[in-house]
């Protein structure tokens, strides 16, 4: 797909706020141009080279700003347009007068992402790598970055590219033998059905990463639940070894939800510390507790804190009902192991989930704590040691993936059944721009627009 653009965009391409430099970016055949026009200095000779100078309203002659500025030839650059970049100082006010000055001189404002999907649609980059971009930006943890980077530096598009061509090669041979029967030796079913099944180990190891993929990029959700004053707020200040959640004897004094985060090994984890759960007093428990069960639902990991000094109640049967109907990984963490009493001497006697740990803590004493952070390590992140860093996808590649999982499984039960080559020309086919959709070299408008909608301003 190429680009034919006619129009020159520009934008601030730093974060919103006061700071000590701030970019204005433009791109487009009259980004050179229009840099001249407002460009106070020496001569703008050498590309890729910085010049330092003033920014001047030609109309006014008013000084905007003592800039830095930079150009990039058309086919060398980001986009592969005519890029411009001027370095003002990072005021709102100096950015926004200057971007101005730029769009009075026939310059439109760019669109989200509309730089990279022009280093796209130009063929400086691939798809994964311009979603790689984003998913660099936002990164909350060193393996999110990591595998942000290396899918930037073509790693994934690199994996897939070879099994595309693999399978484009196969196709033609299919459709030689279609089009000159008397010509072309018949096709080598044994061959077929290797480079098929070849394909098919490729994709089940990037589905096998799903999981884990969804933990790297999005962080793994760590739901604190428990009846008040079990300890649920001194666990969450002991796991992060700082008081981010009010400590108070008084039960139910947390009547939101705290959130806080922790990276352990290059995997983020986000903790939610909720509301006791008990009969609400008054609206604002009301509140905290209604919205219990949609962060059940939408948690990775429940961390369910029981005192060892009250017994099991009514409000902790309702609170397994809850998990049990919603199927979580729970730690059962018995709290308050460092007092004599002990109510709870066979939790396992009350708490009946299919996938549960019992572990004894004293989150006062910071007792039971590393072996917690042990477990959770040893359970959603070592076991992933092994997983490929390479092949982790994001939400819209692994749909991709599950759509080839299915046309591959077709492609193999209509070659083992003996369809005719055509048949199976069209399976490949499918299988094929499929595998180009995620590349991008076989993708729609409308895909397009929603990859590039998540970008901002400016980039």
């Amino acid at each position: 797909m190429k680009a034919n653009f006619s129009d020159t965009i520009a934008a601030i391409a730093t974060p919103p706020g006061i700071g000590g430099v701030g970019i204005i970016r433009l791109s487009g055949k009259k980004s050179f141009p229009v840099l001249t026009n407002i460009f106070q200095g020496p001569d703008l000779i050498t590309p890729r080279y910085l010049y330092h100078g003033h920014i001047v309203n030609s109309k006014t002659k008013n000084v905007l700003d003592e800039v830095c500025v930079v150009f990039f030839t058309k086919g060398h650059s980001f986009t592969g347009e005519e890029v411009v970049e001027i370095h003002c100082h990072g005021g709102y006010l100096i950015l926004k007068s200057v971007l101005n000055l730029v769009l009075a001189q026939g310059c439109r404002l760019a669109g989200k992402g509309e730089f990279t999907k022009r280093a796209f649609l130009n063929g400086k980059i691939d798809l994964t790598k311009a979603e790689s971009i984003i998913d660099l930006i936002h990164a909350k943890s060193e393996k999110a970055h990591l595998v942000a980077l290396n899918h930037l530096q073509g790693k994934l598009f690199q994996h897939i590219s070879k099994v595309r061509r693999q399978l484009i090669v196969l196709l033609e041979q299919i459709e030689a033998s279609i089009d000159f029967p008397d010509e072309v030796v018949a096709l080598d079913h044994v061959f077929f059905l290797k480079v098929i099944e070849d394909t098919q180990s490729f994709v089940h190891q990037v589905l096998k990463n799903k999981d884990y993929g969804a933990y790297v990029s999005d962080g793994i959700k760590t739901l604190i639940l428990g009846k008040p004053n079990t300890g649920k707020s001194s666990l969450l200040n002991m796991i992060l070894g700082e008081n981010r959640a009010i400590v108070s004897a008084l039960p139910g004094t947390t009547r939101d939800f705290i959130n806080a985060q922790l990276e352990l090994d290059g995997i983020l984890f986000e903790f939610f510390d909720t509301a006791g759960y008990r009969k609400a007093h008054n609206i604002v428990e009301q509140t905290g507790i209604k919205y219990l069960a949609p962060l059940i639902r939408k948690a990775d990991i429940v961390l369910w804190v029981l005192d060892q000094t009250r017994a099991f109640t009514a409000e902790d049967q309702h609170l397994h009902k809850a998990l049990k109907a919603a199927n979580k990984k729970t730690y059962l963490l018995i709290n308050k192991t460092d007092l004599k009493t002990n109510k709870l001497k066979d939790p396992l006697q009350y708490v009946t989930l299919p996938d549960v740990d019992v572990l004894p803590i004293s989150a006062k004493y910071n007792q039971g704590i590393d072996q917690l952070k042990a477990k959770l390590l040893n359970d959603f992140v070592k076991k992933y040691a092994y997983q490929d860093l390479d092949l982790i996808c994001n939400v819209r590649q692994i749909a991709c993936f599950q759509k080839i999982e299915k046309q591959l499984r077709s492609l193999k039960k209509h070659l083992n059944q003996g369809f005719e080559d055509d048949v199976l020309a069209i399976d490949l086919k499918n299988v094929i721009l499929n595998l180009g959709e995620i590349t991008g070299e076989e993708i729609t408008e409308e895909v397009l627009d929603g990859i590039f909608s998540r970008f901002c301003v400016g980039k």
